[in-house]
């Protein structure tokens, strides 16, 4: 599969190249277009070819029903051990007897060019603990001595997706366009069941300002709800409950006055233990859409291509981030703002600081 679209951009696409502009009619075939995919359960839709293999002889002796590209669930052991079971099926490899190297070293390139140096790294990893494992069990008396010379790949000399932070003028451009947005109609995930749901522009927005001011995650803010918030006193704060922060750990995040003064208007009336925000499946394509009616363009990553400038949910996570340093916070305060676990994740690879900015720096300029 060389890429995969949602229902709302895939109707968009083939909606324009039908010569249709934004106006009613556009509207009503965009209409058309989800009512009819919802009716028959579609969700996205996926380009590429399938690929059917037999043996040269006899019946298969593996079969695998796959299809993988989702953001991952289940535990993290299920999925480390995918991982090697594709790794060990492509390399030819059905037993210890069988357990090369070379043949691992030549799929851990395919996978490098294919997907990303941090996949093929990953698999590397899995493949090491699994002999270690095999060896300190004693299933093996000694691990390939080829297996422990197969070095990393430079991740940084190999990123796919290199997103940039907003600019102040562009954060407010985007949240005046998508106040004045119409609603959209998207798929949003209610525990393992897609609906339809329809977010309207002052929602949106709030979504945006939500995101931006407390550096949390899609799923992180689909968890928040009225409960999640203390917008009294001094120290406004919002919290992610352990099960939902990505760190397994309880997040009580300080947010700005001003925020907090938002917030108080938008949460009345919410339903209490309901989510107070709806955050679509595909939040790439709402926030594609925003930026476009805000006159911003930016790239879009694609699966297997390498993409700098991308603005994309995650994106706004590197804004609060970057903003923060901007602003002349210290590292360490930010990376605890960030919850990362050293900061250099923080400077490196959240941080993105345009040249003026940079020359400013040198220069000892406000």
């Amino acid at each position: 599969e060389r890429e995969r679209q949602s229902v709302e951009q895939y109707a968009e696409t083939w909606i324009r190249d039908g010569g249709t502009r934004p106006g009613p009619e556009f509207d009503r075939l965009y209409a058309a277009w989800l009512d009819d995919f919802a009716s028959r359960g579609v969700t996205e839709v996926g380009f590429g070819y399938l690929t059917l293999r037999r043996p040269r002889s006899g019946a298969p002796t593996l079969r695998r029903f796959e299809h993988y590209g989702e953001p991952l669930g289940g535990s993290l052991g299920d999925h480390i051990a995918g991982v090697l079971a594709r790794l060990l099926e492509a390399s030819r490899i059905s037993s210890v007897a069988e357990f090369a190297p070379d043949r691992i070293q030549v799929e851990l390139g395919r996978i490098k060019s294919d997907r990303s140096a941090r996949t093929a790294n990953h698999a590397l990893g899995a493949i090491k603990a699994f002999a270690a494992w095999l060896e300190a069990t004693e299933r093996i008396d000694r691990a390939p001595r080829g297996l422990a010379l197969l070095e990393r790949y430079n991740e940084e000399a190999d990123r796919r997706v290199v997103r940039r932070a907003l600019s102040g003028d562009e954060l407010d451009r985007l949240l005046a366009a998508t106040e004045r947005g119409k609603p959209m109609h998207l798929y949003g995930r209610t525990k393992s069941k897609l609906h339809r749901i329809a977010v309207t522009g002052p929602e949106r927005a709030m979504l945006y300002r939500l995101a931006m001011g407390t550096g949390f995650r899609a799923d992180e803010l689909r968890s928040l709800t009225p409960e999640s918030f203390e917008l009294e006193g001094d120290s406004p704060t919002v919290t992610v409950k352990a099960a939902y922060s990505k760190n397994g750990k309880e997040a009580t995040q300080p947010i700005t006055r001003e925020l907090a003064d938002r917030l108080k208007p938008f949460l009345e009336g919410k339903a209490p233990g309901k989510p107070v925000v709806a955050v679509p499946e595909k939040t790439a394509d709402m926030l594609r859409r925003d930026l476009l009616a805000a006159g911003i363009v930016a790239p879009q990553a694609r699966k297997g291509k390498a993409s700098a400038g991308v603005v994309d949910f995650h994106a706004l996570r590197a804004s609060y981030i970057t903003n923060l340093i901007r602003s002349g916070a210290n590292p360490r305060a930010v990376q605890l703002l960030a919850r990362h676990s050293n900061v250099n994740l923080t400077l490196e690879r959240y941080t993105h600081l345009g040249r003026d900015e940079l020359r400013k720096a040198l220069e000892g300029e406000e």
